[in-house]
């Protein structure tokens, strides 16, 4: 299912893609390529951050020993949020 979710990434069919990754995801819920990618799907191409770091530290929780993918995922979230909250600052008073 994860190979299947990188083919329909990779002909930018995001929405099969995304399908794929989901259904990867409740099949492992443990798997950090899973959730990795699911991850990555829902934060670059839908914008949804919070769901995302979740996704991807509860998979890094769950498996200390193989880090490296997860950690650049979750990094490169975190970035993401940075950089929208930037364009988008919360309002304040005036």
């Amino acid at each position: 299912m994860t190979c299947r979710g990188n083919i329909y990434a990779s002909r930018q069919e995001f929405a099969e893609a995304e399908s794929q990754y989901c259904a990867a995801q409740k099949a492992l819920p443990d798997n950090l390529s899973a959730r990795d990618n699911l991850a990555g799907q829902l934060a670059h191409q839908n914008g949804v951050l919070a769901e995302a770091e979740e996704l991807i530290r509860h998979a890094l929780a769950r498996t200390p020993d193989s880090r490296d993918p997860g950690e650049d995922t979750l990094k490169t979230i975190q970035l993401g949020a940075i950089c929208w909250r930037a364009k988008s600052p919360p309002a304040g008073p005036e």
